[in-house]
């Protein structure tokens, strides 16, 4: 247990040298702080909690979801400390009982009018099954995870039209019971861009990444994309990448080998490499002051709790429309492909429909509803396995006035 208990005394060390930054900043440029705390509360019907293809089952869930934020601004920064916790009561399945939480903070400053930094903390204790459904569409089992993150990006225009984007963040995940191999990452990026008019902008973003996982795989990844942003006018925006992505996996595995006259166990490592195009296409339109819709499109490389590579394809397309100033609606489809780099090499198709409605009650006081319809098929060599999943959701939400201000 001292494993975990470790990352967290580094991660509350960080967070004592992040806010004596802030206390430093605020004494140097009087920083203007206030509260928002909110509260919300939800009935939620879910037809497969676990996403199982067979011993399926369904549940009614009560969810109550404090929150609590934290702002403070001056001319030259910054901050937000925002903490969620999420309790989850299960009517059916008192086991799937859990209470998570997702703590981040963020921290910005102008240094000059070159130089701008950022620095992020965040804290999250959720679960795999919901965390990979939302990221890749890939069903996993569901167990307690904590991933513990800290960050920095640092800015720097050289000129009017050349600035660059110098990024690292590192992190580590535990799972308390064991079911899945904790690992540890950290990932680099460096994204030079040039204006070469007054709506369009050319860059490479390159990202190198590094994952171990404990006494499992070590999956490293480099990518190079060559981009292309252009503000067509003041209500579409788009941007459009390609390039290249290379995958380096390194397994460990156990032979039989004779040494010094005794037959013993060898771990020994399998290497292999993957090279692939790798692309994003974002476009975004605001219609009219009511209508917005946003699309976008990518291939890159995700990497599961269990020490899996993948290559994830997506698609994702949003829309929302406010009828009036007291009803809004907004719909959301996210469509994963994913296949498996290696043995047996799986294939994953992923849809999700999520539709929502929101109305302001009071000024303070707001009612959703809101539901969601996913749909799976996995697929490995001449198995084919399908899961689908329909949930609905009635939420109020109850946000405070500020305070401090």
């Amino acid at each position: 247990m001292g494993y975990p208990n470790c990352r967290e005394k580094v991660l509350w060390a960080l967070v004592i040298l992040c806010f004596g930054l802030i206390f430093y900043l605020d004494s140097a440029f009087a920083l203007d702080w206030y509260v928002t705390p909110s509260i919300r509360v939800s009935e939620e019907y879910d037809s497969n909690v676990l996403f199982r293809s067979d011993d399926v089952l369904d549940d009614f869930i009560t969810i109550v979801y404090p929150e609590l934020k934290i702002f403070a601004e001056s001319d030259r920064s910054r901050f937000l400390f925002d903490t969620i916790i999420a309790g989850k009561k299960y009517i059916k399945n008192s086991n799937l009982d859990t209470v998570e939480n997702d703590t981040r903070a963020s921290l910005m400053h102008a240094w000059s009018d070159r130089w701008t930094s950022d620095f992020n903390l965040k804290f999250t204790r959720d679960t795999t099954l919901e965390s990979q459904l939302e990221e890749a569409g890939i069903a996993t089992r569901r167990v307690e995870r904590y991933l513990y993150d800290l960050g920095t990006a640092q800015t720097y225009r050289f000129s009017e039209t050349l600035s660059t984007t110098v990024s690292i963040n590192s992190g580590q995940i535990y799972y308390p019971d064991g079911t899945f191999p904790d690992s540890t990452y950290w990932q680099a990026s460096i994204r030079p861009g040039l204006a070469i008019s007054d709506r369009d902008v050319v860059g490479i973003d390159t990202v190198y990444s590094y994952r171990d996982y404990v006494e499992s795989s070590t999956i490293q990844y480099l990518q190079q994309l060559l981009y292309w942003q252009r503000k067509w006018n003041e209500t579409t925006r788009f941007t459009l990448g390609g390039g290249y992505l290379m995958t380096f996996t390194e397994t460990p595995f156990m032979v039989l080998e004779i040494v010094d006259d005794q037959l013993v166990f060898v771990e020994k490592k399998e290497q292999s490499t993957n090279f692939g195009f790798s692309f994003l296409a974002t476009l975004e339109k605001d219609w009219t002051e009511r209508l917005k819709t946003s699309l976008s499109a990518g291939r890159d490389e995700y990497s599961t709790s269990d020490a899996q590579t993948y290559e994830r394809n997506y698609l994702r397309a949003d829309a929302s429309y406010r009828f009036s100033e007291l009803t809004s609606f907004s719909c959301g489809l996210s469509y994963y492909l994913n296949n498996q780099r290696g043995e047996p090499g799986e294939t994953i198709n992923y849809v999700q429909v999520s539709p929502s409605a929101v109305r302001k009650i009071t000024e303070d006081l707001f009612l959703t509803l809101a539901g969601s319809f996913a749909y799976q098929i996995r697929e490995a060599e001449s198995i084919e396995a399908t899961a689908d999943r329909f949930r609905t959701w009635l939420q109020l939400t109850w946000q405070f006035p500020r305070m401090l201000d």
